[in-house]
């Protein structure tokens, strides 16, 4: 990991690169339709970009949440952040975040924030523990997720602006999307990293 901090490197094929080269950036497979309904969809969930997520999750490369950070950036342009009022992020629960150590959903927002010189992400969702979707289903996917969302702060008539990483089904961030609603959100933009 330290050859990273001293020499960054592009996490996708180690060349030397500020965390992201643009020969890996522009063979990645992008969105064209990508933004509808408020929803901002980055990438393909291909095996390249399944890799580099794996690696945050749960093999502690942190340093990953920079690049793909910087992939995001071009995806999110035409937002205008003066009419955010919270930038937030999917959360995990405590037990998870006990194992891992960190929500590798707000490392990614952290750095896009800082790297777009905008307002940081804050907490305003609480999970509770339910077993990891990507051991589940589809049918069971949509199930595990209903009521596993908590708002902790009063969000009546502000615009919010989530972020996830993965979008699958769909499950998770739509009973985001209903809890925050349910608490009175004005209007609620949501950007997912990759979606398969």
């Amino acid at each position: 990991m330290l050859s990273f901090l001293f020499n960054k490197s592009c996490i996708f094929c180690s060349e030397k690169a500020e965390y992201l080269c643009e020969n890996c950036k522009s063979k990645l497979e992008k969105y064209e339709i990508s933004n509808y309904n408020d929803m901002i969809f980055g990438y393909k969930y291909t095996k390249e970009v399944r890799k580099v997520i794996i690696d945050l999750k749960f093999n502690n490369k942190r340093y990953v949440s920079k690049g793909l950070a910087k992939l995001f950036l071009d995806k999110i342009e035409d937002i205008n952040f003066d009419e955010i009022d919270i930038i937030t992020y999917v959360p995990i629960s405590k037990k998870r975040m006990r194992e891992r150590g960190y929500n590798q959903c707000e490392l990614i927002l952290k750095e896009i924030c800082k790297q777009k010189k905008i307002k940081a992400p804050v907490e305003i969702l609480k999970r509770t523990h339910t077993i990891a979707q990507s051991k589940l289903g589809q049918v069971e996917r949509r199930t595990s997720v209903i009521n596993a969302f908590e708002v902790i702060k009063n969000v009546e008539n502000q615009t919010i602006l989530v972020f996830d990483d993965i979008y699958t089904t769909g499950s998770t961030i739509s009973e985001v999307v209903r809890v925050l609603k349910q608490a009175n959100a004005r209007r609620i933009y949501v950007c997912i990293l990759a979606k398969t």
